[in-house]
């Protein structure tokens, strides 16, 4: 297997986790929060639906 190949599928799911969250693919993306949105020239979103407390 190669290294690097894991990174793939768990990128797009990270992206449209943020997509659905937010509607931008990169504001709770955590490998663009990890790489800093602004230096990567997006901003971050407000999360469309709150959470369920309690």
């Amino acid at each position: 297997m190669v290294p690097g190949l894991p990174f793939l599928p768990l990128y797009f799911a990270a992206a449209g986790w943020s997509l659905l969250r937010t509607g931008d693919p990169a504001s709770r993306n955590p490998f663009e929060r990890h790489a800093g949105l602004v230096a990567g020239g997006y901003r971050e979103r407000p999360v469309r639906w709150p959470r369920r407390t309690g």
